[in-house]
């Protein structure tokens, strides 16, 4: 059928044209003089309008899957390496080891001033981390809060911010942007009082 024919024809060139270094519209026309070549008794006129509507459905086809794969390869770059699952005291660790970074960078601030809490309510457990010194009577105060229900982080605040009111990661790095994707990915999170406890005896113990 005549119209199969037109819309493999427009396919191939389609196709052909966006892989052109020249530009899409110059290597869509060469392309498309060369994909009708049909035979003389066929009125290709009658099919001007259907010609037109194929075109376009085939670009926007082509286009919205090439555009989504470059986007799709974009964000998998953005996006860092989360393991399968980690626990409240692994979070810790990365704190600590993000102060002792950050202190070699030259912030003023002392290691044995850090501060790491566990707080329990009920099936909530709450995780507080701080670059000073803090009581959990000062909970409020603390730089970062994680909260965890069924092993999975439900809350998140950092620097005063929640993360359901920060729409973009750009302002996060490092310890804090880790903690973002924690969240956002649902990574599953095991909540390890003892092993807690154990990071925060060892907090200054070595540099």
């Amino acid at each position: 059928m005549l119209q199969d024919a037109i819309a493999k024809a427009l396919s191939r060139a389609v196709d052909a044209a966006t892989g052109y270094g020249s530009p899409f519209a110059d290597g869509l026309t060469g392309l498309l003089k060369d994909a009708f070549r049909i035979p003389p008794e066929f009125n290709l006129t009658a099919y001007n309008d259907y010609v037109v509507k194929t075109v376009v459905a085939v670009v926007q086809q082509r286009l919205t899957a090439a555009v989504a794969a470059q986007v799709e390869a974009r964000v998998e770059k953005l996006l860092p390496t989360l393991p399968g699952a980690t626990t409240l005291a692994e979070v810790a660790e990365k704190f600590v080891a993000d102060c002792r970074d950050r202190r070699r960078d030259g912030e003023t601030f002392d290691e044995d001033d850090v501060t790491v809490l566990l707080d329990r309510d009920g099936a909530f457990t709450y995780l507080y981390l701080d670059r000073g010194v803090k009581t959990l009577d000062e909970k409020g105060r603390c730089d970062v809060c994680v909260g965890v229900h069924r092993d999975r982080v439900f809350s998140l605040r950092v620097r005063g911010v929640t993360t359901e009111a920060q729409l973009y990661v750009d302002t996060y790095r490092g310890f804090e942007r880790y903690l973002f994707h924690l969240r956002a990915s649902a990574t599953p999170v095991t909540v390890d009082p003892a092993a807690v406890e154990d990071v925060n005896r060892h907090i200054g113990s070595c540099d």
